[in-house]
């Protein structure tokens, strides 16, 4: 028969996954959500980026009087 973690018959400690698949699915949706934040804040709208600007400054403006 073959010796595997999932068809064991032993204690529940012994049927659960290995941990090196939680590792790296912990680690992919860290690697994801990185790849994402980067590409996100790279490709952001360059007209709301002037809109936020401008309202900034005048805000800052306003605060200075």
């Amino acid at each position: 028969m073959l010796d595997s973690p999932f068809l064991s018959k032993g204690n529940a400690f012994e049927r659960r996954l290995p941990m090196e698949i939680i590792y790296f699915v912990g680690a992919f949706i860290l690697l994801s959500a990185l790849i994402y934040g980067t590409l996100h804040s790279h490709f952001s709208n360059r007209r709301l980026r002037k809109a936020s600007d401008q309202i900034v400054r005048d805000r800052y403006e306003r605060n200075q009087v």
